[in-house]
């Protein structure tokens, strides 16, 4: 099988469906937080919150799950399945310290504010409950992926 494959030309391929993974029957499950950590990702978004074409480094706040479910990979073992999000995390003009944004609206506060916590690292062992989100590629595309319900 491995030598058909190192032999198939461009003129071979062709579009293949392929079965995905429908994640809908979590929608509405319960799981805990089992990690929140600062990271570093690519934002196609300027500070002003309009659309760029190149990205720029910003820090953000992930926070996952615990494993939701497991899939099998097609190389073989399992992928683990956490639901996640991702919030956006702000540098201090006064201390130069990176924080969240205290306004009423901002994603973060007023999920700490839903689980009862006042601060970051004391959401993990929260009870949150499984959201079927949709997130947009910077190519425009959308994708599904599982997050919480804010």
């Amino acid at each position: 099988m491995e030598n058909e494959q190192s032999q198939t030309t461009l003129d071979q391929l062709e579009p293949i469906e392929s079965k995905g993974t429908d994640f809908s029957e979590f929608e509405g499950v319960k799981s805990t937080i089992a990690k929140a950590e600062v990271i570093e990702i690519n934002s196609y978004y300027s500070e002003e919150g309009k659309k760029i074409q190149e990205p720029r480094k910003v820090k953000a706040l992930r926070v996952e799950s615990n494993v939701i479910t497991t899939i099998d990979a097609s190389e073989g073992g399992k992928i683990e399945i956490r639901a996640s999000e991702l919030f956006n995390l702000i540098s201090s003009p006064k201390t130069n310290r990176m924080g969240w944004s205290k306004n009423p609206k901002a994603k973060l506060n007023n999920f700490l504010k839903k689980l009862n916590v006042s601060h970051p690292k004391d959401l993990v062992g929260k009870m949150v409950t499984i959201r079927l989100r949709n997130k947009e590629n910077p190519d425009g595309s959308e994708q599904e992926f599982l997050g919480f319900v804010l």
